[in-house]
């Protein structure tokens, strides 16, 4: 067990090489709680997402995920995210580490309107 972000995790169970496949051959599950999670709501949040990061939000469907970059002014890596589509806008998945840093970032770069939760 090692400390990360505050949390208590394991680094693996048994060995990287038998958890991978068995992801592969089964199935995977990944534990965000650790991690940060925003809620966007408000007008412009479309919007807002599509500037925020690198992929393209608009293609995703209500229920569906993205990994992205978010990047800075000068096109530097800020994070690595998951941004999720749903019926109440759009939810971000952060690294625990940076959780601060991002929301203090989002929040800078927010159009008024919109709304970032941190969850």
């Amino acid at each position: 067990m090692v400390d990360f972000g505050g949390w208590e995790m394991p680094q693996q169970y048994t060995s990287i090489r038998d958890e991978h496949l068995a992801v592969r051959k089964v199935a995977g599950l990944f534990d965000v709680s650790h991690m940060g999670r925003f809620q966007l709501g408000g007008d412009g949040v479309p919007g807002f997402v599509q500037q925020l990061v690198t992929n393209d939000v608009s293609q995703l469907g209500h229920g569906q995920a993205q990994y992205n970059l978010m990047l800075n002014e000068d096109g530097g890596i800020v994070d690595d995210l998951v941004v999720y589509s749903g019926s109440e806008g759009f939810f971000v998945v952060v690294n625990a580490s940076n959780r601060e840093k991002d929301l203090a970032w989002m929040r800078a770069h927010s159009p008024a309107g919109v709304e970032i939760e941190d969850r």
